[in-house]
């Protein structure tokens, strides 16, 4: 089946979409798809064309386009679009939604076609907040689309409140994670390391795990906290562990390819995951639960489905530092507990997140939209 497959970033971009589009498209390929991505042009991938694993990719300036609202530039998008669109002819066109409307493009692509192809919109995020009625451009794509995918059920409800005329097309399949290529290690507890991975970015409570830390090295002096991930706030955080007294307990080791996450979670003792937004999933907890890692995570949005209070980790209110303390004391204190919780999530993780579970519901979609077979 041919699919052209929209989303806002892709590689050498990395983050939660973009690492699973990463995954997902050779897998995708594997399976009898052919598949072209359309994608943004950034500071860090411009070429108009490139691709990856043998897999096309075009590259338009879309999100320049957009925030910069230029006319020109956006006529150019569209005449780009349209003229990829004749040229590959796609059967089904899979729109990826993290907050980036790329999707205001496809209806003037669709009136070019002789007939109107079948669309697949994933939301990544929730679209609480965002005016959908059928004036706007959010209001268009949702109605638009021939099947909506939510990536969690947090997502899916957010949709839905935004949108309740939507239900009878709204589905979700929750994303999915490759096989880790390593055996999980034994939790070491005589120099515990506690890790947290993401963008830096207020959003993702980090600030909330250094203030919990420094209570944490009171009970358990030998622990170390490991923050991996670049961002806007980097400097802050660092400033922050410095005025806490606990800078040379925190390793900062900025940005980690997708390649040596796992074995940094392998090294870890506990994955706490400290966010203070409505995670639409939580990437980081799956990986960590793959290699029987505890989790200890904020109570917010998808990490709801995926942590497991009291059987594959623990829950504590968001921006609770002293909450977040006490249940990583607990854990370092009561080891069998932490090893019951990692073997528990990971069984949880294989039977829910894995990434063959993933494709086999796309493929399924794909084929079922389409009437035909691969």
């Amino acid at each position: 089946m041919k699919i052209l497959y929209f989303v806002h970033w892709f590689w050498p971009h990395i983050g939660g979409m973009e690492t699973l589009s990463m995954n997902a498209i050779p897998h995708l390929k594997k399976r009898g798809h052919n598949i072209i991505v359309v994608t943004s042009t950034s500071q860090i991938a411009t070429a108009p064309k490139d691709e990856y694993q043998g897999i096309p990719i075009y590259r338009l300036p879309m999100y320049d386009a957009l925030q910069q609202r230029d006319v020109k530039m956006f006529l150019y998008v569209q005449k780009e679009l349209i003229k990829i669109h004749k040229e590959f002819e796609p059967e089904l066109i899979h729109l990826h939604f993290g907050g980036m409307p790329v999707g205001i493009f496809l209806p003037n692509i669709s009136k070019e076609s002789k007939h109107q192809t079948p669309i697949v919109l994933t939301l990544h995020a929730g679209i609480s907040g965002l005016r959908a009625g059928s004036d706007t451009l959010m209001g268009k794509l949702l109605r638009r689309s021939t099947q909506i995918v939510a990536v969690s059920n947090s997502v899916m409800n957010s949709a839905l409140k935004t949108l309740p005329d939507i239900k009878n097309k709204i589905i979700r399949i929750y994303n999915g994670v490759p096989t880790p290529q390593v055996s999980p290690d034994i939790l070491n507890f005589s120099t515990p390391k506690i890790l947290c991975i993401g963008r830096m970015v207020k959003e993702k409570g980090f600030d909330i795990m250094l203030e919990a830390f420094r209570t944490i090295l009171q009970k358990h002096p030998q622990a170390r906290l490991i923050l991996a991930g670049d961002g806007p706030v980097k400097k802050e955080l660092e400033t922050l562990a410095t005025e806490y007294g606990i800078f040379d307990n925190v390793s900062f080791l900025g940005w980690v390819s997708p390649e040596r996450v796992p074995t940094l979670i392998n090294r870890s003792t506990i994955v706490v995951v400290p966010s203070r937004w409505e995670e639409p999933f939580g990437l980081v907890a799956i990986e960590a639960a793959l290699l029987q890692r505890p989790i200890i995570a904020s109570k917010v949005g998808g990490l709801k489905e995926i942590v497991q209070d009291n059987s594959t980790g623990l829950f504590f209110n968001k921006e609770n530092s002293n909450e977040l303390a006490q249940k990583v004391s607990f854990l370092l204190s009561n080891p069998e507990v932490a090893k019951k919780f990692g073997i528990t999530g990971q069984k949880y993780a294989q039977e829910h997140f894995l990434m063959d579970k993933y494709i086999d519901r796309y493929h399924e979609l794909y084929t079922d939209l389409c009437g035909k077979k691969i």
